[in-house]
């Protein structure tokens, strides 16, 4: 093989990376059946995160992060840090739109930045606009009271039901005059 400088297949200082994860139970497109079920999100570069990089947290000695593990119920005695999977319900999210392009380098032809330039459909992508409940809130039934049902099967239900009054009797065969008018020849002896 002949020696020399050989092109990178990937040039890291102009990838992007991306993760595949499952489409947020706030997407609106979570209930379409033709959308996806996972999408990809553009993985951040850089350190990872511990749960020693929340704001104004100072690292703390092992003695004094297992006391504040037992502050919060985490009673482990390994040396796992539990506190960094703990969120600070106070902070609010500030949500960025993210442009999903690629840049190429001035000099170049529009042919080849039209071969370099990835184009992915946004259904592959998270949607930009979120709902306030999720869709598995919205499946869970109504509690309280219910103005559209009937008002005797509530009073039923609300144990408000006067079962010593004979008109809520049910008479013995109930069902069968449920379905309709018996025939004699559908009556066994």
């Amino acid at each position: 093989m002949p020696g020399g400088k050989r092109k990178k297949f990937i040039d890291k200082k102009n990838a992007v990376t991306f993760q595949l994860v499952h489409r947020s139970q706030k997407d609106p497109l979570q209930a379409d059946e033709t959308a996806p079920k996972h999408v990809l999100l553009e993985k951040r570069t850089g350190r990872p995160f511990t749960g020693d990089d929340r704001p104004g947290h100072v690292p703390a000695s092992d003695e004094k992060r297992k006391e504040e593990q037992r502050k919060y119920g985490i009673y482990f005695d390994d040396d796992y840090n539990y506190l960094q999977h703990l969120k600070d319900v106070n902070v609010v999210a500030d949500w960025e739109p993210v442009v999903h392009r690629v840049r190429i380098p001035a000099g170049q032809s529009a042919e080849a930045k039209a071969k370099k330039e990835i184009r992915l459909p946004s259904s592959v992508f998270q949607s930009t606009v979120e709902e306030k409940e999720g869709l598995l809130n919205k499946a869970v039934p109504q509690v309280g009271p219910r103005p559209d049902w009937d008002p005797d099967v509530v009073a039923a239900l609300d144990e408000d039901f006067d079962f010593e009054d004979d008109e809520n009797i049910l008479e013995d065969d109930f069902i069968q005059l449920a379905e309709g008018p018996v025939d004699a020849t559908d009556v066994d002896d």
